[in-house]
């Protein structure tokens, strides 16, 4: 069994991006900034009602765990990826576009009926980004879905909050932390969204108890979690949780609170943003590849702003892969 940098535990979902107005939001009753789940009905009404508002990609594999694992692979970790497609069109796409990242899967494993997850990215014309999903068959992802030998040959499992939407990818999450537990494999937590922040928050305590390893966030994340809007506030709770904390500050940077307490500011990186869907999976892609291949934290957080800094001056929530090499370059910087 070969070991793996980054098992990764997630949705499995394709991205549709759409150009659309604050006010066309409000006319289809969608909370701007935050993630929602819709039925396949719902899918189908705003697909037409949007269809002359899609992006120059109609469509991308997506899902933070997914985004962050392609940024990893690309920054040079290997990478394992379980989760859920359907027999379908969409489904074969996630599989060619991860085989593609080099990001490995059971290939053995067989597709399910019914529908591959869906995700409608609504892009406002300051660059903000509104999350619509159809989970689809991710609904019914099971403990059984996780490869145990491959976890447990594995530094890191990174796992999104985003599981939590669902009874079954709350059960599965969970059974994951416990076999990483188990064998001494560290554990990676993104939040994901203020929008499974607000809905789910619970659940993902169920996920912290009682610590894990290393929390991504961004500071709205931070501060709807820790039920404050004082950012100080925010770190002392959240790292009730975690032996290491990075919140992203959008184009000002990050914060790293490493596990004696110390803040790390991680510098930002002048972009001309267009889309920021996917800024915080590239970033927790890129940091936490750069870490498993013995990084330290200052280097990697670099490595990471640049990136997320990088992803968002184009639509799409990745860069190409030569992209990913050309900033190591910039930086100067070998892993």
């Amino acid at each position: 069994m070969n070991r793996f940098h980054i098992y990764g535990l997630g949705s499995a979902l394709i991205d549709t991006e759409i150009d659309v107005t604050d006010e066309a939001l409000a006319n289809w009753h969608i909370d701007k900034g935050l993630l929602a789940l819709i039925d396949a009905n719902r899918l189908s009404m705003l697909f037409d009602a949007f269809k002359d508002n899609l992006v120059s990609s109609r469509k991308k594999t997506g899902s933070p765990t997914c985004n962050a694992l392609i940024a990893a692979s690309h920054f040079g970790a290997t990478t394992y990826f379980s989760g859920r497609v359907a027999d379908d069109a969409d489904g074969e796409l996630f599989l060619n576009e991860l085989s593609s990242a080099k990001v490995q899967y059971d290939h053995q494993k067989e597709f399910d009926e019914g529908d591959t997850g869906h995700g409608l990215i609504f892009i406002t014309p300051n660059g903000d980004r509104t999350i619509n999903v159809h989970l689809g068959v991710n609904d019914s992802i099971s403990p059984d879905d996780i490869d145990e030998d491959v976890l447990t040959n594995s530094d890191w499992i990174y796992i999104e909050g985003f599981l939590c939407a669902s009874n079954n990818g709350l059960l599965t999450a969970k059974k994951g932390l416990a076999i990483a537990k188990d064998n001494d494999t560290k554990i990676a937590l993104s939040l994901c969204d203020p929008g499974v922040v607000e809905n789910y928050r619970d659940q993902l305590l169920e996920l912290l108890e009682p610590t894990v390893d290393l929390i991504f966030c961004n500071q709205q994340e931070a501060l709807r979690f820790s039920q404050t809007d004082n950012v100080n506030e925010a770190i002392s709770n959240l790292k009730n949780y975690t032996k290491q904390l990075v919140i992203t500050l959008g184009q000002d940077g990050a914060l790293i609170i490493n596990s004696e307490h110390e803040i790390i500011e991680v510098p930002s990186f002048k972009a001309e943003a267009i889309d920021t869907h996917g800024a915080g999976d590239m970033f927790a892609g890129s940091y936490l590849s750069a870490i498993a291949q013995g990084a330290d934290t200052i280097t990697a957080g670099t490595i990471a702003s640049r990136a997320s800094a990088q992803v968002t001056t184009q639509y799409g929530p990745r860069l190409k892969h030569k992209q990913h090499s050309a900033i190591l370059s910039e930086l100067n910087i070998r892993l």
